[in-house]
């Protein structure tokens, strides 16, 4: 997953569990930084709350896919957490854990690579 120099693409808090076919709750996501990302570049942020799966609705602003609404959900900008990593850094969540990234509004490319586990038997069972 890239973001290029000044890539406006925003990506709204989601749930990876929301969004996949299959409700893999036993997934976790490795998200390996190959670039440095930081907020400026476009890098992440994310909800420390994976209790609850939240509702998804489309956002026009945001037609790629489903997103959580923050407002209808209360939840606060401030309750958002940014994680700030150098190339060779790994992030690691569950599969419920809401997530998104910046845009890019620096000079920089933010270039990385998730890599998603399920245990093996919840694979099966849901293949």
């Amino acid at each position: 997953m890239s973001k290029r120099h000044a890539d406006e693409s925003f990506i709204p808090l989601h749930q990876d569990i929301a969004l996949w076919e299959k409700p893999f709750n036993t997934a976790w996501t490795f998200w390996v930084a190959l670039t440095p990302a930081f907020k400026e570049n476009g890098g992440m942020f994310y909800l420390p709350d994976i209790d609850v799966v939240y509702p998804h609705e489309f956002d026009l602003n945001y037609p790629m896919f489903k997103c959580i609404d923050l407002e209808k959900n209360q939840i606060s900008q401030e309750k958002l957490k940014d994680v700030s990593l150098q190339a060779g850094d790994i992030s690691v969540w569950p599969a419920k854990t809401p997530h998104g990234s910046y845009m890019n509004i620096s000079g920089q490319l933010r270039i990385g690579m998730p890599i998603v586990f399920v245990e093996e038997n919840e694979y099966q069972r849901l293949m």
